[in-house]
Order: C-alpha cells, then sequence, then structure tokens
C-alpha cells in the first residue's frame, strides 16, 4: 500500500507547530519613548503566527502595543487600526494581552512595540510568547 507502514496501517504525517518562542524585556517604556519588545519572522520567509500574548502584570501606567511590518519595502504600523488603543492592567485588560489568537500569516519581520504612559513602568519587564507554524 502506498505510503503505509510495515505494520500495514496508513501512514499520516501531522503538520505541527514549531517550539514556542517567549522571553522578557526590561526597558524604559516611559522615557525612552516606543520600545521594541520582540520581532517576529524574518524577511521573505511564510509563517503562521497561530497566538501572540504580551504579559503586562507589572505595568500601571496605559500600555500602547503596536504592530509594524514591510508593506512593499515601507516599514508600516498594522495595529491598532486606531490611534489612541490602549491596555491598562489595573483597568481589567491585563495582565495578559492576546493580540493573536487565530491564524496570521506573515511574509515578513512582525515587530511588536510598546509605549506607556507612566514613569513608573520604566524598568519593568514585558514578557511575551508566540506559537508560529512554518509554511
Amino acid at each position: 500500500m502506498a505510503g503505509g507502514s510495515a505494520s500495514g496501517g496508513l501512514q499520516l504525517t501531522k503538520l505541527g507547530g514549531l517550539p514556542p518562542v517567549s522571553g522578557s524585556v526590561v526597558a524604559n517604556w516611559n522615557t525612552g519613548g516606543e520600545q521594541t519588545v520582540f520581532t517576529v519572522g524574518a524577511a521573505g520567509v511564510r509563517y503562521k503566527v497561530q497566538y501572540l500574548i504580551v504579559n503586562i502584570v507589572a505595568t500601571g501606567g496605559n500600555i500602547t502595543l503596536r504592530f509594524y511590518t514591510l508593506v512593499n519595502g515601507v516599514l508600516t504600523r498594522i495595529f491598532p487600526p486606531k490611534a489612541g488603543t490602549t491596555f491598562n492592567n489595573g483597568a481589567g485588560d491585563g495582565p495578559g494581552i492576546a493580540l493573536i489568537n487565530g491564524t496570521y500569516e506573515i511574509s515578513n519581520p512582525l515587530v511588536i512595540t510598546a509605549q506607556s504612559d507612566a514613569p513608573g513602568d520604566d524598568g519593568t519587564a514585558l514578557s511575551y510568547e508566540y506559537g508560529l507554524e512554518a509554511m
């Protein structure tokens, strides 16, 4: 039987995702202005982002999270679609913000940035985790 195994059963190949990526970044989210938290992917390499979470539990201010990617060679903000969208751990938005929960295809680096309006957020850690599937 074509594609069968030695035991006579049908052999199936299950596509799986890459191992999850997680980390933490400490920065001056307020006085440093907008800072890169992490980058997903690489130029010309296609991935499916299955999920992307940023943890803002250590923060106290309004956090602006943004995504940028190359569109026709120009770094372009693609999220949030409306300027002024913020998240606040103390206002019930946190601590983990699922920015992607489903399939989102990328073929260029996806840069995730953060900025806070609270001086107390300088020197705090933002942690993250994401899952990818190679295409």
